[in-house]
């Protein structure tokens, strides 16, 4: 399975790296280093990371919601319970590998505008979103980020919950009325309250978290298309955006947004 898609950021950035090396080869000037900026290293490995943990996760859900059917008391459910605690490990990492990545767009974003002389921009997502809502950032990326305000908090608090409040998500089944068979959900293990409508489970769940991610990223390209023009001189736009082939695991968090968080857009391209 591959989707091709123009809103790629690691696609975007090693396009923008080529043609400043390119710019560089003409002026001489020694003003830009060849090489990814570490924040970009690290988005990248960040997001195979998570686009392994889906894999895995998915994996697992599946092996569970055949099994659960066929739990008795007195029979062994060994082969249950390991791909059970194995989903709960991968289902607790993508939440805290998601999180992490947005620290690695603010450290690029970051990057980007320190190296332009403009000084502010913070390391940390959550800290960028503050002074976004302060009003002290600049108002254009300032708008890229105000539909963050929306989906972020939830994100921060699962993650939170999880690395400092001693959360132990544990997965839940129901019956799906319409398709027939078992859906994976996710509930607390402190307080036993299910993280998101019964209905709707945990792939649905991440699904819409990716969809809303994506949705920031293809903002982001569009405001980085005028600001690298203005910064570098360098012309590009939706329809001049070089494609990414993103191949089987890669396609992962796309594919997720795209089946579970109902993500579309016009430039996307899948083959099954």
């Amino acid at each position: 399975m591959d989707i091709t898609h123009k809103n790629c950021l690691i696609g975007y950035l090693s396009h923008w790296q080529s043609a400043m090396i390119a710019r560089e080869a003409v002026r001489q000037s020694g003003a830009f280093a060849a090489g990814l900026p570490q924040p970009v290293k690290s988005f990248a490995r960040r997001e195979y990371g998570i686009c392994l943990m889906l894999e895995l996760l998915d994996d697992r859900l599946k092996q569970v919601e055949y099994l659960v059917k066929d739990i008795e008391p007195g029979k062994d459910i060994g082969l249950f319970s390991k791909g059970y605690s194995e989903a709960m490990t991968f289902m607790d990492t993508t939440y805290i590998f998601v999180r992490s990545l947005l620290d690695d767009v603010s450290g690029i974003i970051e990057y980007l505008y320190k190296s332009n002389k403009m000084a502010g921009i913070p390391k940390s997502f959550s800290d960028l979103l503050k002074k976004a809502k302060a009003g002290r950032v600049p108002e254009d990326l300032t708008q890229v980020l105000q539909p963050c305000q929306d989906w972020f908090p939830k994100l921060k608090k699962d993650r939170d919950d999880i690395v400092h409040e001693y959360e132990t998500n544990f997965i839940g089944f129901v019956m799906n009325p319409k398709k027939g068979g078992w859906t994976s959900i996710q509930f607390s293990g402190k307080t036993s309250g299910v993280v998101e409508n019964g209905g709707v489970g945990i792939r649905v769940n991440l699904g819409v978290l990716l969809a809303s991610y994506q949705s920031f990223i293809d903002d982001l390209l569009d405001l980085w298309d005028r600001k690298f023009s203005e910064w570098y001189g360098i012309v590009s736009s939706r329809n001049s955006r070089p494609s990414s082939i993103l191949e089987g695991r890669s396609a992962n968090m796309l594919l997720w947004a795209i089946d579970y968080g109902r993500y579309t857009n016009d430039e996307l391209l899948i083959s099954r």
